[in-house]
């Protein structure tokens, strides 16, 4: 989806999982509401991060609400945290299994196309 009226209406949507394929320092320094921080230092963690999300959508209870920050090889958690400079980091939106649709967002370049490429194998 290009920017404009259907981006913003898509990221808008909960029902949508929204994910910034950023790295913490970038993500630090601003980010969309309710985006998905995958709580990573650099890319090459994203696909192990990507496999554990992908877990959430696989639970038969609809009801079931899980942190997505939680969801990450070293089992830390981004959510009300402090980062190293005091900082509290970003809280993790609430997500629910099966969402609609996936958005993703970064700053550009080969970490866009490989996280794209990444979520369309783990479907």
């Amino acid at each position: 989806v290009k920017p404009g009226k259907d981006w913003d209406a898509l990221v808008k949507d909960p029902n949508v999982w929204v994910i910034d394929t950023r790295n913490n320092y970038e993500i630090e320094v601003g980010t969309f509401q309710n985006a998905i921080n995958p709580n990573t230092e650099c890319f090459q963690e994203f696909p192990s991060w990507l496999r554990n999300a992908a877990k959430i959508c696989n639970y038969d209870n609809g009801d079931d609400v899980k942190k997505m920050g939680e969801n990450n090889d070293k089992n830390e958690s981004s959510i009300d945290k402090d980062n190293e400079d005091g900082h509290e980091k970003q809280k993790q939106p609430n997500i629910t299994p099966n969402p609609k649709a996936i958005a993703m967002f970064c700053t550009g370049g080969i970490r866009c196309e490989k996280a794209t490429s990444y979520v369309l194998s783990a479907k």
